[in-house]
């Protein structure tokens, strides 16, 4: 959804404009805790564990020292297919910056029942959707992160408490810029991929202020 040329020039704006791209995870400890952030910081995202990201993202990144996070759904990186990243692949990215997160298993529609579903079993298997990813990505790679991206963006009331409970900061996919008044539950993102590629109105996303609404 974004070439690697236009992710090149994503990335070549970030630098020349003296952004600090920062590890997701500890910027968003700061921000919570009240510790101020650099001038100009960002966290590079991207979703689904598909391995182009290793292929043709991580190059890029690596050469300019950048950080990034990658949400997985491990359903796919467990059954070996091959568009999707090896958990060796997820090691050597690590090592360079790289960091991983939920997705869930199978990226399913959280908030759809399948037929003839009880609302019970609907609750069971959503839940455990994103424990299992918790458990692998601490099997796996050592840790967790504790951050979820819902699949498609798309959460609710239930789903953000029990995210909540556990210690696990929620990700949508609704456009905005994250401070310390942000509903942790369920942050926003700008997107950059697709319509959203082009680096004109990218620029605009990436000098956004936080505009807090006090009622």
């Amino acid at each position: 959804s974004v070439t690697p040329a236009q992710f090149t020039e994503h990335m070549d704006y970030l630098r020349d404009a003296n952004f600090q791209v920062l590890p997701l995870a500890q910027a968003l400890a700061d921000i919570r805790a009240g510790k101020p952030l650099p001038d100009k910081a960002v966290a590079i995202t991207f979703d689904d564990a598909y391995r182009n990201i290793y292929e043709q993202g991580f190059p890029i990144l690596k050469e300019r020292g950048f950080p990034f996070t990658v949400f997985i759904n491990t359903g796919p990186v467990e059954q070996g297919n091959k568009s999707f990243l090896t958990w060796d692949q997820m090691r050597e990215m690590q090592r360079f910056g790289g960091e991983f997160a939920n997705h869930t298993v199978g990226h399913p529609y959280l908030l759809r029942l399948e037929q003839g579903e009880t609302v019970e079993a609907w609750w069971s298997r959503i839940t455990h959707e994103i424990e299992q990813v918790e458990t692998a990505l601490t099997t796996q790679l050592g840790e967790s992160p504790k951050m979820l991206a819902y699949p498609y963006g798309e959460s609710d009331a239930q789903i953000q408490e029990y995210v909540t409970d556990r210690g696990i900061i929620g990700f949508g996919q609704q456009s905005g810029v994250v401070y310390q008044g942000s509903d942790f539950a369920n942050l926003p993102r700008f997107p950059a991929a697709g319509h959203y590629a082009k680096l004109a109105t990218l620029k605009t996303k990436l000098n956004a202020k936080p505009m807090p609404l006090i009622d």
